[in-house]
């Protein structure tokens, strides 16, 4: 796989045709969901906004965010994909919803609601969201349907509470519970935060360790990602 922080591998990769599909994926779908006065509307209400604690102002950046999130629905093959219901946790923004949903999914979010950027963009695509915080030993909200789909992206849960990583304990918790949402056949996969902070970008071993024993879960020598399935 491209490094794509590389700026020569990204040129590579934007011109070749995986790169062409997911410009032209991620040009429709803000076409058809991103009215462009409405984009520049919410922009300019949050362009004095210092990127601090809640606020983030990368998330402005409609073009390259949604791109990205056509490069990860086209990874987890969702535009050759029969219909899915699928549950992003942390959906932020909602781009990859608002891109899963283009490609003919049934989507639901789940985040907090204290990020004013990204309660202006969930309103503008009209993403559904249930508003949710994830914290240790707590379920998720009931859900009418099982999911045959569940997603997070850059996923940390405790940032907000400023404690050290969970312990495999609360992790075993939350997995198993999100595997009891899965519909027969389902999946989830967890893309690990890979910010600054060392301390909460990667699982530690011994977790790793004990979270493989997880029916069904599965993590990569590079512990950047959990996967479980049904």
């Amino acid at each position: 796989m491209l490094n794509l922080g590389n700026r020569y591998n990204r040129l590579r990769y934007n011109l070749s045709a995986r790169g062409r599909r997911e410009r032209r994926l991620a040009a429709e779908v803000m076409a058809r969901q991103l009215p462009p006065d409405q984009v520049r509307a919410v922009q300019e209400r949050h362009s004095g906004v210092i990127s601090k604690g809640e606020h983030h102002r990368k998330w402005l950046d409609v073009e390259s965010h949604m791109q990205r999130a056509a490069r990860e629905a086209m990874a987890l093959g969702l535009d050759e994909s029969e219909p899915l219901n699928i549950l992003d946790i942390g959906c932020g923004a909602g781009y990859f919803l608002a891109v899963a949903r283009h490609l003919g999914h049934n989507i639901t979010g789940l985040d907090m609601s204290d990020n004013e950027v990204f309660n202006d963009f969930v309103a503008l695509m009209t993403i559904p969201r249930v508003v949710h915080c994830i914290t240790p030993y707590t379920p998720l909200p009931d859900f009418a349907s099982p999911f045959n789909l569940i997603t997070g992206f850059q996923v940390r849960f405790n940032w907000k509470t400023k404690r050290e990583r969970w312990t495999h304990e609360e992790w075993s918790y939350f997995l198993n519970d999100c595997r009891s949402r899965l519909a027969t056949g389902g999946r989830m996969r967890l893309q690990l935060n890979s910010g600054k902070d060392a301390r909460y970008r990667y699982l530690p071993e011994e977790t790793v360790t004990r979270l493989r024993e997880v029916p069904g879960a599965t993590i990569p020598a590079d512990k950047r990602t959990i996967t479980v399935a049904a």
